[in-house]
């Protein structure tokens, strides 16, 4: 389940949008560290780390509800779900997932052009293959 041994999964995240509520942040443009990649880390756990994503995003909403606007969270959604459905595809090779996440992400903002792209991606393949057969 979601509160096992993943516990901390994205707890710093959290920490982050509570802090946002509170305290201005500025935005530098230059990189400040290194990222350290190690195998146990959660971004190899991509799926793992969504769940952890919706389930603390759906806390800040409910803790900070005139926080954003409904756009900036619609888009904020349909971000999350564009990036998960391209993780299934990319990983997974699991189109229907994919296509269920791009269809999540365009019922939060319909015109979301990076969901759209992320669909014609997927089927362009597909689409030149039958075009040089018909040919």
């Amino acid at each position: 389940g979601l509160f096992d041994e993943n516990i901390a999964m994205g707890i710093d995240w959290e920490l982050w949008l509570r802090l946002s509520m509170e305290y201005d942040f500025y935005h530098i443009d230059e990189s400040l560290l290194y990222y350290r990649l190690w195998e146990g880390q959660m971004s190899h756990k991509w799926k793992k780390r969504y769940e952890w994503a919706e389930y603390i995003m759906n806390q800040f909403l409910e803790r900070y509800p005139d926080a954003l606007t409904k756009k900036a969270i619609n888009i904020a959604w349909a971000d999350t779900y564009t990036n998960r459905g391209n993780l299934y595809l990319i990983n997974d090779k699991n189109k229907t997932a994919a296509l269920e996440d791009y269809h999540r992400a365009l019922s939060h903002q319909w015109h979301f052009l990076p969901a759209w792209k992320s669909i014609i991606k997927m089927y362009l393949p597909f689409l030149r293959r039958r075009t040089s057969l018909q040919e």
